[in-house]
């Protein structure tokens, strides 16, 4: 076939056809613009009228009325969010846990993850592969460090000898001069036991060239090679050994070719299970002489001589199985997915922790796997196309996955999984084009590690939202109840307090709060359910009660002021303008307590307080009226002394107090289940 028919043109019809989806942080942000806009244009349309009632009339308290809405506008809305998000994805942190992000937004996602669909080979365990037992002529012999033993057979070596020399030929691999091998870890070990055994594998490439191959695929599950000599020509096949056996209608037995009887495949089969039960990655090997009638290629895989198996270990990461376990502490659901046998599978799963059933690619026709997908921890066997099919699956549970793949054909069902996760090392550029991350060291604990940075993003970007939402609700708390309550033409705050807050405490505090560093216990929480938005009752109950403290607060602030010195509503103005600052600094403390993190543990959070602390201070001492020869302090403000700090420490004490009984209280109703 041509275009779009051919295999590589189905790949990329499929990829097309995947649509890319919003990430759940991308759905959550948008509800919550949609909610502040309605919040905000309502309330500064409000302040306007009222102040526009209480006005004279004139051009000027016009103007004055529509320069505090605006300013409360700019002061209600957080307009550093974009830059927040972008700072707490956190990039540069992904690259030294081995991580290259594609795509900044599936950062988040990979915290609300609760399935993995993970490769084994290079993934879960090392990609080292080392030859460990053989298996010809109805024997199976153990492999040594350094040799093999011949002596082990009773008859001829020639079967054995004729094993080693498939695996050595039928292979990609190079050997180089001083024993360096270059290739694919499974043909490096074969390679390395032809050599064990005695096989000049650079000699036998020169003798036995090849003129001839077909290619090994995940479909096919096996290769073959046709290779000449001036005598002859062989066909040398290796793959699957369920597979190869099915083309098999000879073996040899004592040096001679024998029919290969239905009870002979059956020994063959429970050896090869045997194996794969034992962890062992198992390859079978077969041959042939072409003769005329097998001249055409579609005839070299018909009527093979079966000559033995080779069985190779590759061990698990050592760090793996604790990854996993993180991951089941996290809620997080591990699933293998592997092209291996599936006792091999099971083997492996169960050294690493991952158990639960098992099936093969050929079971996923046979049953309802969107029914049965929660019981599956492990698919053997599996093509590409599975792998689609069990994204699916998940997704349509309701669930966020991430999925791993290296192959061209992974392509689609990379694209498809919330969190594509391509193989920085083995992985082709295709399969990385249609990811969302690479791993550079092609770890799962690199993913696992990646899960636990994406969750401390989310919190940093939870945090940030709160922080500003409660602090912001505060000030516009203060001009509105100020309005009502102190029959006053004019704001409690001018326009320039409201912009003056806006970058002192929305500026660098909050920044550095996006880059608060991942919290110990993260990984002990369940992953964020996808079908809750960002404004859950939990999360807006707080926002609204420490906002309307923090309101109140500098309302006291303003009216105690007014007590003690009556009708100086600029030295009332600045004590309520200086609390509203300082509490939502405690207000920071707060909510990071919230999300378990240490006080110190922040550096930039620190400095930032302070600087942002000094700049306050700044502006109500700092003599602008001698300095820029002023008639008065541009911000409007005036020194406070020694009692009015003090009513401020009070107020900042007292907020903090009433914020964390009404917290601890929130929170015993919630582990009751009472608050949902």
């Amino acid at each position: 076939h041509t275009g779009m028919k051919t295999e590589i043109g189905i790949i990329a019809d499929l990829i097309q056809k995947t649509p890319e989806t919003e990430t759940p942080l991308q759905k959550k942000l948008a509800k919550l613009g949609v909610f502040l806009m309605i919040m905000t244009v309502s309330i500064c349309l409000v302040v306007f009228l009222i102040l526009l009632s209480k006005g004279t009339g004139s051009l000027e308290s016009i103007l004055l009325a529509l320069e505090t809405s605006a300013s409360l506008a700019v002061a209600a809305i957080p307009e550093g969010l974009p830059a927040i998000v972008t700072i707490s994805l956190g990039v540069q942190r992904m690259i030294k846990k081995q991580v290259l992000i594609r795509k900044l937004p599936s950062v988040e996602t990979l915290g609300s993850t609760n399935v993995i669909c993970t490769d084994k080979t290079g993934t879960l365990t090392k990609n080292e592969m080392t030859v460990k037992k053989i298996y010809s002529e109805g024997k199976v012999i153990e492999v040594f460090e350094k040799q093999i033993k011949k002596s082990f057979f009773s008859a001829t070596t020639k079967s054995l000898k004729t094993l080693f020399l498939i695996g050595a030929l039928n292979n990609d691999s190079k050997l180089q001069k001083n024993n360096v091998f270059i290739g694919d870890p499974t043909e490096n070990a074969l390679l390395v036991s032809a050599n064990k055994f005695g096989i000049n594998v650079l000699k036998e490439t020169k003798n036995l060239r090849r003129i001839d191959e077909i290619i090994f695929d995940s479909n096919r599950k096996r290769m073959t090679t046709i290779h000449s000599n001036k005598k002859e020509k062989l066909v040398f096949v290796k793959g699957a050994t369920d597979v190869i056996i099915s083309h098999c209608n000879r073996t040899i037995i004592d040096g001679k070719e024998v029919k290969l009887t239905t009870k002979m495949k059956d020994n063959i089969l429970k050896t090869n299970s045997l194996f794969a039960s034992e962890s062992l990655r198992v390859l079978g090997f077969a041959y042939k002489k072409i003769r005329k009638e097998d001249s055409k290629k579609k005839n070299y895989e018909k009527e093979l001589i079966f000559v033995g198996m080779q069985g190779m270990i590759d061990p698990p990461r050592p760090e793996v199985k604790e990854a996993i376990k993180k991951c089941h502490t996290a809620g997080i659901k591990v699933v293998m997915v592997t092209g291996d046998h599936l006792d091999t599978a099971k083997a492996i799963g169960k050294s690493i922790g991952i158990e639960g059933k098992a099936i093969t690619g050929e079971d996923i026709k046979k049953i309802n796997l969107i029914k049965e997908i929660d019981e599956i921890s492990i698919y053997a066997r599996v093509n590409p196309e599975h792998k689609m099919q069990i994204v699916q699956a998940f997704s349509k549970k309701g669930n966020i996955i991430a999925m791993t793949g290296d192959g061209v054909n992974d392509a689609p069902a990379l694209k498809a999984a919330d969190v594509g996760v391509a193989m920085g090392k083995t992985g082709t550029d295709v399969a990385k084009d249609s990811s969302d991350m690479v791993l550079i060291d092609d770890n799962f604990a690199s993913i696992v590690k990646a899960i636990e940075e994406g969750r401390g993003i989310y919190d940093n970007i939870k945090k940030f939202i709160q922080y500003l939402l409660s602090s912001n609700l505060g000030e516009v708390l203060t001009i509105f109840l100020g309005l009502l309550i102190f029959a006053s033409d004019k704001a409690l705050l001018t326009p320039i307090m409201l912009l003056w807050m806006n970058i002192v405490t929305d500026g660098l505090p909050a920044l550095a709060l996006g880059i608060d560093p991942v919290a110990k216990n993260i990984m002990k929480r369940k992953p964020t359910d996808k079908k809750n938005g960002m404004l859950t009752r939990m999360f807006l109950s707080k926002t609204l009660y420490t906002g309307i403290l923090i309101g109140i607060g500098a309302l006291i602030a303003y009216a105690i002021s007014l007590q003690i010195a009556p009708g100086d509503h600029v030295r009332a103005s600045t004590l309520a303008f200086t609390s509203l600052v300082l509490m939502q600094f405690v207000r920071l403390y707060i909510i990071r307590k919230e999300y378990d993190a240490e006080m110190f543990s922040n550096p930039m959070l620190l400095l930032a307080v302070g600087v942002s602390v000094f700049l306050q201070i700044l502006i109500l001492y700092f003599p602008f009226d001698k300095v820029f020869s002023l008639a008065k302090n541009p911000f409007g403000v005036v020194p406070l002394n020694m009692y009015d700090w003090v009513i401020v420490f009070l107020i900042c004490s007292v907020l903090f107090l009433v914020n964390i009984i009404i917290d601890w209280g929130i929170t015993v109703k919630n582990v009751r289940g009472e608050w949902r």
